[in-house]
């Protein structure tokens, strides 16, 4: 299991999951999907060495966008994913039944992102961005 879809499990998870019913999706926003939503990207894995080679303890970093219509809405998805994830240990099981550990979560870099209104748009998106550093097992 990757450090993408372990996210993706615990944003599917009650309290975020009755935030965007299932409205997450990866790298972009996907034509026509209704907001609130989560999209979410890899920034990058760090990998670390000992002299024994790959110490197989990645840290990932993924960024989260929480989108919604206003601003309030943006900020109340991005509390909730907030308390899901920031200090998240433990195993997590995918659908297919493969695991990840992870060792912790971490959340930084959060900042607004809003989005100008577009003519002919009657309104406009407004998001909060934030970094989700996953330390993990491989």
């Amino acid at each position: 299991m990757t450090a993408e879809a372990a996210i993706v499990v615990l944003m599917k998870q009650v309290p975020v999951h009755s935030h965007v019913n299932g409205r997450i999706a990866q790298a972009g926003v996907p034509q026509g999907i209704a907001r609130p939503n989560i999209i979410y990207q890899r920034i990058n894995t760090n990998r670390r060495y000992s002299n024994d080679g790959p110490t197989k303890l990645p840290k990932a970093t993924i960024q989260i966008g929480c989108w919604a219509n206003s601003y309030p809405e943006a900020n109340s998805l991005a509390k909730v994913v907030r308390e899901k994830l920031d200090g998240f240990k433990g195993t997590v099981e995918g659908t297919n039944g493969q695991t990840i550990k992870i060792d912790a979560i971490f959340l930084s870099e959060e900042q607004d992102a809003p989005v100008p209104e577009s003519p002919g748009v009657d309104t406009a998106i407004r998001g909060i961005l934030f970094d989700a550093a996953i330390h993990y097992h491989e």
